[in-house]
């Protein structure tokens, strides 16, 4: 009987790609809000 290697790897670079998105996502989403919060100051 042969072993075929574990597929395991395709899950955690499905996984890692999903989380580099997220991540990119929130960087984005924070830099927006950043640049909001820049251009318009809140009044006292």
């Amino acid at each position: 009987m042969s072993v075929t290697p574990s597929k395991d790897y395709k899950r955690r670079e499905r996984e890692a790609k999903k989380r580099a998105k997220r991540e990119a996502k929130a960087a984005e989403k924070a830099e927006k809000k950043r640049l909001a919060e820049q251009a318009a100051p809140k009044k006292p």
